[in-house]
């Protein structure tokens, strides 16, 4: 039997704690449906089981807590700027601009690969209104649990982990359709669906890459241009920042590449 709640239903937090690192959660995101875990060795299979997940790919995670994940890249230009103390909240701005955007960010050496870490980078997506809260409800109950993907390096962070809702390599790409959403989790043994009023149909999110200097597209969606010039202006404030970096110039990529996740 698959319950069907909507994100702003009062009872959709005891929803989720019954359901979270039980079976999979579907979540309706602004433009496309995702299949959601705790982001433990246990939610991976989970998600691998759902989507008869083909190897080589990488989950990402759906961000709660958003300086939380801008931590994890310290170090970093943008991240060392969006996290300076004191002057307006960056990061909340910084939400707001990039809201329903992808950033692959790097959180470990290069070497680096798991379930959650491609070549060192994490992915997640930044959401904002109720999405970002019950993201960091999943936060706070992943945050107890054992056996988690990312080690001590990344302070054991606990995002939960998504992929599109969808069989691994479908050639129809990610759900956006109620319908076939709901007919995806009662074959597939998902127990919830988590159902948003404010979507919009528009299929998977622009995905972008920060490498220090640099900003590159692995992934259109909606609004990607707009999306990658705010993230350029961003990165180009955060280069320019007398504080730290001085007048170190800005290289942006214009190239695009396969999303890692």
């Amino acid at each position: 039997m698959v319950e069907v709640i909507e994100l702003t239903d009062p009872s959709a937090d005891a929803h989720i704690a019954r359901h979270f690192g039980r079976t999979p959660i579907l979540v309706q995101l602004p433009t496309v449906f995702a299949i959601v875990a705790p982001p433990t060795h246990q939610g991976a299979q989970l998600l691998d089981r759902c989507k008869n997940r083909l190897p080589g790919k990488f989950y990402s995670v759906l961000i709660g807590d958003l300086q939380r994940f801008i931590r994890l890249s310290s170090g970093t230009p943008l991240s060392d700027y969006l996290l300076q103390s004191g002057g307006p909240d960056r990061v909340r701005t910084f939400k707001n601009d990039l809201c329903s955007t992808f950033i692959r960010t790097p959180v470990a050496a290069e070497t680096r690969s798991s379930k959650m870490i491609c070549n060192g980078t994490l992915q997640g997506l930044i959401l904002g209104g109720i999405l970002e809260r019950k993201m960091r409800w999943m936060e706070e109950l992943s945050a107890s649990l054992p056996d988690k993907i990312l080690d001590t390096e990344q302070g054991h962070y606990c995002a939960p982990i998504a992929s599109s809702c969808n069989m691994s390599g479908d050639p129809e790409g990610s759900i956006t359709d109620f319908d076939r959403a709901l007919a995806f989790a009662k074959s597939r043994g998902v127990e919830l669906v988590l159902t948003n009023r404010a979507a919009r149909d528009g299929g998977s999110n622009p995905i972008f890459g920060i490498q220090n200097d640099r900003v590159e597209t692995y992934r259109e969606g909606p609004g990607v241009s707009k999306k990658r010039h705010l993230l350029e202006d961003w990165l180009g404030r955060a280069l320019a920042d007398p504080i730290r970096f001085g007048s170190l110039g800005m290289k942006l990529s214009p190239s695009v590449g396969v999303p890692a996740a």
